[in-house]
């Protein structure tokens, strides 16, 4: 009977080490998810912004800079990034 007891408790707790291991990895995809999610309606912003535009830009807008820049990183005279909402980054 103790062995029935000990295989019992083995069993158990190797199920609930494969389950605690399957919620861990459902919780990262389902985190994934969620940042995609949010990507994509960065994106959309993004792409809706620029349709709006008719044809080139030829004077500075503040209304699109703002909508479509994130920030501007000077690392150096030489050396400056433009990160865009979308996560593009175009170092100039």
């Amino acid at each position: 009977m103790e062995h029935q007891d000990r295989e019992v408790q083995y069993r158990c707790a190797k199920w609930l080490i494969t389950n605690e291991k399957a919620k861990a990895k459902y919780d990262d995809i389902a985190e994934q998810i969620e940042s995609k999610k949010a990507k994509r309606e960065l994106f959309k912003g993004f792409i809706r912004t620029l349709e709006k535009q008719d044809g080139l830009i030829y004077e500075f807008d503040a209304g699109t800079w703002s909508s479509l820049v994130q920030e501007v990183v000077v690392k150096a005279k030489d050396d400056i990034r433009f990160i865009f909402k979308n996560g593009f980054e175009v170092r100039v």
